[in-house]
């Protein structure tokens, strides 16, 4: 059943479950929850940078999304570890330094026990003392390792971080074997090491990090990879790049260190943008294929990508402040945008995607109008009616805290439908179409195609007809099914609801024939799967 051209989608009001949670100091390790084999094996879908008031509702969405070890192989959820919330001196000198992990224990709670899925760390060094010879940051207030005594400080914490969260995930995992499964080493480097260190002497300096971390973390969590901190949304690794020239220093620092050693495993980037750049960045790049091209030029082609985070946002906010939000995006378009991210990212070799966010700010940095204000999975009830201008701003009002919108279930559906495939051999089928793009997943029950149409690339109508090759369809009709609810997607009155239990009746569904090996379908702004009829 397709939908009307004039028709969009909607998504559900929907309640989200309340958990209560919250650590002090003192932690209590309970039973075994769950076992793990030697090595972890993961979904490559995850969530990123939850928020603090997602912390109460994480468990519920792992588990309902699907990424929790409840449905088998577990997703993953990424965030920052903050040395400088940890990190307490116990004298005026620092000759004496405490620790307090409250925050690590409740996120690995939440995450590991309660939401039985996979942990990625980012490992923030920012200190609230100098440790004598550390370097002052541009806020004047913190500091980054930078002379021996600091540089042992730092590599003391990052001791206690790596046993004790150790320590804690094997607790609540209830299982020996658990480990982090990434250890991020910071967020956007250049611009944080430059401004600290200067251009001269940034690649140099975050080299040292480098090599202090790997030392730690490769002795005392060897089966952890370590992902070296990437570029955000204006990824530039081309050759005579600022970017390419500032990596391409550190790993010449890094052989020089260690010539038969190479202190990472990934390269990592992240970046957000309009519902039309799934694969590419605000400067028009493909970024898995460009940190390819740019590793396997360096002598790297063993080390591969991955990404850290990114979204797109729903809605309008002619008040961001870079402009980012100027046009009005609909939930749909961030839906589709969700899938076609994962699926075509993952096909030319990403090895994970999370989306950030769960539930949407209501002030990023003090600004209620900042571009990740408007990317979560879930609404936050903010603004309401009397905080915001519908001409400058959509939703107006925001349309109520816990509503779903249509990403977070395709996300679920899209989640459910790819279990059990193989995501390192992911195929791109030749459409001989323009702007359609096919993928076939391998997987226990049977293959799994992915087709969708880039309308946006044309001005022909809003659906078209193609001819599809599907070989390993073995059933005379394949059941061909919508990655979104059919509902309409206004921001304003929703006179329809999607119900919970209605799920997932609620994306629509045929069967049509396949006639030597090719099934001919009419797509519009549903990406589609296409697998075996079983009935």
């Amino acid at each position: 059943m397709k939908m009307p051209a004039h028709k969009k989608r909607i998504s559900p009001i929907a309640a989200v479950l309340i958990l209560a949670a919250g650590i002090g100091t003192s932690f209590i390790f309970p039973g075994p929850a769950f076992s793990k084999p030697q090595e972890i094996k993961e979904l490559p879908f995850g969530l990123s940078n939850p928020l603090e008031e997602d912390i109460n509702i994480l468990p519920e969405v792992l588990q309902d999304l699907g990424l929790s070890e409840d449905n088998g192989v577990a997703g993953f959820v990424v965030d920052s570890v903050a040395r400088k919330n940890a990190e307490i001196c116990a004298d005026k000198d620092c000759s004496a330094v405490k620790y307090n992990f409250s925050q690590l224990n409740q996120l690995i709670d939440v995450v590991v026990g309660k939401g039985k899925a996979n942990l990625w760390l980012v490992i923030n060094p920012v200190s609230s003392y100098k440790f004598t010879d550390g370097k002052l940051r541009r806020d004047n207030r913190t500091y980054l390792p930078d002379g021996p005594i600091s540089r042992q400080a730092y590599r003391n914490y990052l001791r206690e971080l790596v046993n004790h969260a150790g320590a804690i995930g094997r607790a609540l995992s209830g299982s020996p074997d658990w480990y982090v499964i990434r250890w991020n080493l910071f967020n956007e480097v250049i611009s944080e090491w430059s401004q600290t260190f200067g251009e001269e002497n940034a690649a140099a300096k975050y080299a040292e990090f480098v090599l202090d971390s790997a030392g730690i973390l490769r002795q005392l969590s060897p089966e952890s990879k370590i992902v070296l901190g990437g570029l955000g949304s204006g990824t530039d690794l081309q050759e005579g790049s600022r970017d390419a020239a500032f990596y391409i220093k550190i790993f010449d620092h890094l052989r020089a260190a260690h010539r038969e050693y190479i202190p990472f495993d990934f390269f990592e980037s992240h970046w957000f943008s309009a519902y039309t750049d799934y694969a590419r960045n605000r400067k028009g790049l493909e970024v898995v294929k460009e940190i390819q091209d740019f590793l396997k030029r360096q002598g790297y082609a063993d080390k591969q990508v991955i990404i850290r985070a990114g979204a797109t946002y729903t809605g309008m906010d002619i008040d961001e402040p870079k402009g980012l939000m100027d046009n009005l995006q609909s939930e749909s378009q961030q839906a589709e945008f969700l899938l076609k991210r994962f699926i075509s990212n993952l096909a030319c070799g990403a090895k994970a995607i999370p989306w950030s966010l769960i539930s949407e700010h209501k002030k990023y940095h003090g600004d209620a109008h900042k571009i990740f204000c408007f990317t979560g999975l879930i609404y936050n009830g903010f603004p309401i009616s009397k905080k915001c201008n519908p001409r400058r701003q959509q939703p107006c009002p925001d349309p109520g805290y816990g509503v779903k919108k249509l990403s977070y279930h395709t996300f679920k559906f899209l989640i459910e439908k790819a279990r059990g495939a193989d995501f390192g051999n992911i195929e791109s089928v030749d459409t001989a179409a323009a702007n359609v793009h096919l993928y076939k997943l391998k997987r226990e029950s049977g293959p799994l195609y992915v087709a969708w149409w880039d309308y946006f690339k044309e001005d022909s109508g809003t659906q078209k007809t193609v001819t599809l090759l599907v070989s390993d369809i073995k059933t005379a009709k394949a059941q061909v099914t919508d990655a979104l609810p059919e509902f309409d997607g206004l921001f304003q009155a929703r006179t329809h609801r999607l119900r919970e239990t209605d799920y997932p009746r609620f994306f629509p569904s045929r069967a049509l024939p396949v006639i030597n090996g090719r099934i001919t379908l009419t797509l519009d702004d549903a990406a589609v799967f296409i697998e075996n009829r079983h009935n």
